[in-house]
């Protein structure tokens, strides 16, 4: 394979890499003939921190899920695998990250899509949060990110949001004003010009060799 080919195959590999680890298989949309708002919503095919699920979202046509109503939160809830968390829960949960944080001001929690969080906004705290505490092997750390279903009733739990250990591994929701397998995502370029490259240097290897 001569070096145009060899940089294409490069580009497509890691462009349908990363689209394929990044992206939400399926989305949903919770329509407005069901009560909903008609906003589209997905589930991260992986885990990981608040940090890493936020940076999926830049340059795309989502964000992480802001929730304005307790409907909403029973909808997306339903879309999350449950599976086995940290003990310290006794059941299995299914624990997300929302957009819900207070990274910018200590104690002031904003969506980061933009959406105001005030005192009349929905809100879902379980019982005793958010208490900004968190023990992890002898350090206090500052929780600053939000999961739902912290409990099997449900609820909002703050947590670390950059934390790489495995009990802060999550899926998270992520929300769209419209269908995102219908809107060209900023990784698609990468593939296109991958592809074209590819071809251009297996038609010169052709010529080449005739």
């Amino acid at each position: 394979m001569n070096k145009f080919s060899l940089i294409g195959a490069s580009f497509l590999l890691a462009g349908v890499t990363s689209w394929a680890a990044t992206t939400p298989t399926v989305w949903f949309q919770w329509s407005s003939g069901a009560g909903g708002n008609d906003h589209w919503y997905g589930v991260s095919p992986d885990r990981g921190t608040w940090a890493d699920m936020n940076a999926l979202t830049v340059g795309q046509s989502y964000d992480l899920v802001s929730l304005s109503s307790a409907g909403e939160e029973a909808f997306v809830s339903t879309l999350v695998t449950p599976y086995s968390v940290p003990s310290w829960t006794g059941s299995p949960v299914s624990f997300a990250w929302t957009g819900l944080n207070d990274l910018a001001s200590e104690g002031t929690f904003t969506w980061t899509d933009g959406t105001s969080f005030g005192p009349l906004d929905y809100k879902n705290w379980d019982l005793f949060e958010p208490n900004n505490d968190f023990t992890f092997d002898g350090f206090v750390l500052n929780e600053d990110a939000v999961v739902i279903n912290w409990t099997t009733s449900g609820g909002w739990n703050d947590l670390p949001a950059g934390v790489g250990h495995p009990q802060f591994q999550i899926p998270a929701i992520f929300e769209s004003l419209e269908n995102p397998t219908s809107v060209p995502e900023s990784k698609d370029a990468t593939v296109i010009g991958g592809a074209t490259i590819l071809v251009l240097g297996l038609w010169r290897a052709r010529r080449a060799r005739a």
